[in-house]
């Protein structure tokens, strides 16, 4: 199982790394699958950082900032899981900023709209897709808006991720 998490910038993604390895045992690899190369653009603040938990691998990948998640994904991810189905569970970790819930689930239902609709943020979904052989996949996503009942940043919150992230993914 290949697993794949975005967040907005780089250090979220050190902070995310950091958390993973720390309390779900995940352990950094120096060179992804060889099935799935992505480039990235570091000075867009892009960045993609593989992981490995037993025969599970992880993507966690900075985006450059909360309006970069569509062009980032629409670039990088979205053909990868389309025709190959390589990623089968996606989570998309963000800031609440000064957006509203049902701002943040449009804009990521906007984001995902190829493989689903009707996101709910802060849980995992199920969703069906028809990949590049016509064959029905599945995918298991979750939007996380951290924190969630006020306005911050994932790194500079004293909120803990969920267990259903750590756990999960």
């Amino acid at each position: 199982m290949i697993s794949l998490i975005l967040c907005e910038g780089k250090s979220d993604a050190v902070f995310l790394s950091y958390y993973l390895e720390k309390t779900a045992q995940w352990k950094i690899m120096k060179k992804g699958p060889k099935e799935f190369a992505i480039n990235i653009d570091e000075g867009k603040g892009e960045s993609a950082y593989w992981y490995r938990r037993g025969d599970e691998v992880l993507l966690i990948c900075s985006v450059g900032g909360k309006t970069k998640f569509k062009c980032f994904f629409d670039d990088k991810i979205i053909e990868a899981i389309k025709q190959t189905s390589f990623f089968t569970k996606v989570a998309i970790v963000r800031d609440s900023d000064d957006d509203t819930s049902l701002e943040i689930a449009q804009s990521m239902n906007d984001l995902l709209a190829p493989l689903c609709n009707n996101i709910v943020l802060d849980q995992w979904s199920k969703h069906s897709y028809t990949n590049g052989y016509g064959e029905q996949k599945s995918i298991d996503i979750l939007i996380q808006v951290v924190p969630k009942d006020q306005q911050g940043a994932l790194v500079l919150t004293s909120h803990i991720l969920p267990t259903q992230l750590r756990l999960s993914i």
